[in-house]
């Protein structure tokens, strides 16, 4: 039972993402997970600290991830759908902006996928 409310935290604190937001920009928590490789033996480990990501739009960029962004993609909440992939932030940030739901990011990267979640609102 302990696992489960654990795990049901987890996931509320996961969904409920963003920390701030404007006019100007979208900040949001992103858990980064490395890409297995098959010749890297998987143990267990403690989950990464998550990855505060900022996505601009007057400059149409993403900051917080170092690493250079292979794929940019918005699925639906529950990660089922892949509705748009991008390898082009600029093209990505454009296509958000106009978007309105809930959302899932992923992007990717040589050695890590990162993944948030955002709430986008055109009504405001």
């Amino acid at each position: 039972m302990k696992k489960f409310i654990t795990a049901f935290a987890t996931f509320l604190l996961s969904a409920i993402s963003i920390i701030a937001a404007d006019s100007d920009s979208t900040t949001l928590l992103m858990s980064r997970s490395p890409i297995v490789q098959d010749d890297i033996p998987i143990g267990r480990r403690t989950p990464p600290r998550r990855i505060v990501c900022t996505i601009n739009f007057n400059d149409y960029t993403i900051n917080g991830i170092d690493e250079s962004i292979l794929t940019y993609e918005i699925w639906e909440s529950e990660n089922e759908i892949c509705l748009a992939s991008f390898v082009d932030g600029q093209e990505f940030v454009s296509h958000f902006l106009c978007s309105n739901g809930n959302f899932m990011i992923k992007f990717t990267t040589e050695s890590y996928t990162y993944i948030g979640y955002v709430e986008t609102n055109l009504n405001n």
